[in-house]
């Protein structure tokens, strides 16, 4: 059997404008189709989306490989209404994080040290909520929920044991 691999697709606000974010914020009313659709689609095991203000990341874990094709349908899936050179800048601009580095990143997402406020304490429930709402619509299993357990964890000592929220700065 081959290997899963957990990875990280980051859009955010570092290279991206908050309209261009906006087209990868999926409805309320389909996200759960949209996620269904791209977790068979792309043939990935687990899938959790966070869709923020300032960022859209997608985690998840595949045995496929991850590359420009991938991505590339990965965005269309997410919005097939999406122009091919709104497609374009989004697969060579977003970050792909692979493994621990991928770990790495959500752990700074969690705790706000890769957000546009560094301190502010919304993403992580944010991110609670993304876990939570992905996990009712079947789309997670035991990597997710350990993932997910360990970031809040993390971000929570985080929190209570810096004085990063003590004055939150904008980037």
């Amino acid at each position: 059997m081959k290997q899963e691999y957990f990875y990280t697709i980051a859009v955010t606000h570092k290279k991206f404008s908050l309209s261009e974010i906006g087209k990868l914020h999926a409805d309320d009313s389909s996200v759960k189709d949209i996620l269904t659709k791209i977790k068979a689609g792309l043939h990935l095991k687990e899938l959790v989306y966070l869709s923020t203000c300032n960022r859209v990341e997608f985690l998840f874990t595949t045995q496929k490989p991850v590359n420009k094709a991938f991505i590339t349908n990965l965005f269309v899936l997410l919005n097939a209404n999406l122009k091919k050179t709104e497609v374009k800048k989004l697969v060579t601009y977003a970050k792909v994080y692979s493994g621990s580095e991928a770990v790495n990143h959500i752990l700074c997402v969690a705790s706000s040290l890769d957000s546009l406020v560094v301190g502010e304490r919304e993403i992580i429930t944010q991110f609670r909520q993304a876990y939570d709402k992905c996990n009712e619509f079947g789309l997670t299993g035991d990597v997710m929920r350990l993932l997910s357990r360990h970031t809040i964890e993390t971000a929570k000592q985080i929190f209570t044991e810096t004085d990063i929220a003590k004055n939150p700065v904008s980037v």
